[in-house]
């Protein structure tokens, strides 16, 4: 078996989401939603630029680079919370610790970041 750190960001966010979602206690709509804003807030966290397209100008490759950083660092306070809670997570019975545990391990959490060093 493949380990997970070495597997692309995208995969290691899919098995992380996966992961979630078998913990979770969705059966209703309503945590339907509130795990869907929960894992949009990790798409974003993870989110990548991907470098400047060919034949895109650079305003643009700009523009997109500016609001996906904008997008990354809004999911990262929400990951943080007031009080270290992710309140839509724990609203589906998810521990806000097991979580950025979880992300830690698949190496999609900063292990310098201070809501895991001061733990």
């Amino acid at each position: 078996m493949i380990e997970l750190t070495k597997m692309s960001k995208r995969v290691r966010v899919k098995a992380a989401i996966t992961r979630f979602r078998g913990q979770a206690m969705i059966d209703t709509p309503e945590g339907n939603l509130m795990f869907a804003i929960f894992t949009q807030a990790l798409n974003d966290l993870t989110a990548s630029t991907q470098g400047k397209r060919k034949n895109e100008p650079l305003n643009s490759y700009l523009s997109r680079k500016a609001n996906i950083k904008a997008h990354r660092d809004s999911a990262m306070r929400y990951m943080e919370g007031e009080a270290g809670d992710i309140i839509h997570a724990q609203l589906c019975g998810l521990d806000p610790d097991w979580i950025r545990s979880t992300l830690l391990h698949l190496n999609l959490w900063p292990s310098n970041h201070k809501s895991i060093r001061d733990k």
